[in-house]
């Protein structure tokens, strides 16, 4: 009897360890997608569309903004449906299309003429403006030299209180400035 009492108390005291004393993490109450434009840019060559670099803050799953003293913070209840670095990625292939070209992937494994490699140092609030800023290079696959570089940004106002999806906004009209941008570069390389 006392066995089994002691093996009782040994288990009881081992599962209690096992409780977690933590709160549970909050589940976000919306999750948003960066959209590809309604209407694709046509282009004749391909492009491999790398996914975009960030800091950390700026590239996993939350939505942020920054405080009036210059402090990143999370905005509550909301997150991005993955990684905002590929959900950009994503989008730029989805809006880069051609019968004689387009965009891929670089785990497509296709071979492309160009590679778009984009470097994002802000997106997120800044003060009450949405900003999305990013340096774009476009690469020549075979040489390995750069054909073009240039910056691109994009501000909107939050003028609904809805942060989320002011962000949302400025993301994919980041997405439509890149494009363009590539549409441009491209243009100019083949004539």
């Amino acid at each position: 009897m006392r066995l089994l009492s002691l093996t009782v108390s040994i288990t009881a005291l081992t599962l209690a360890g096992c409780v977690s004393v933590l709160p549970e993490p909050e589940r976000p109450d919306a999750l948003y997608r960066i959209a590809a434009m309604s209407n694709p840019v046509e282009i004749s060559s391909t492009i491999m569309v790398r996914e975009p670099e960030a800091p950390q803050i700026m590239s996993g799953r939350a939505m942020v903004r920054e405080d009036m003293s210059g402090a990143m913070r999370l905005i509550p209840s909301v997150e991005w449906a993955g990684r905002s670095t590929r959900l950009m990625q994503l989008a730029l292939v989805d809006s880069l299309v051609g019968e004689a070209g387009g965009a891929v992937l670089p785990e497509a494994g296709a071979q492309a003429l160009y590679e778009l490699s984009t470097r994002i140092s802000t997106v997120g609030f800044v003060r009450n403006d949405a900003v999305c800023e990013a340096t774009v290079t476009l690469i020549d696959a075979r040489t390995r030299n750069v054909v073009t570089r240039g910056q691109v940004a994009t501000r909107l106002t939050d003028q609904v209180n809805d942060p989320a999806s002011t962000l949302k906004r400025v993301s994919e009209t980041c997405v439509a400035e890149i494009a363009a941008f590539v549409e441009s570069a491209l243009s100019d390389e083949i004539s």
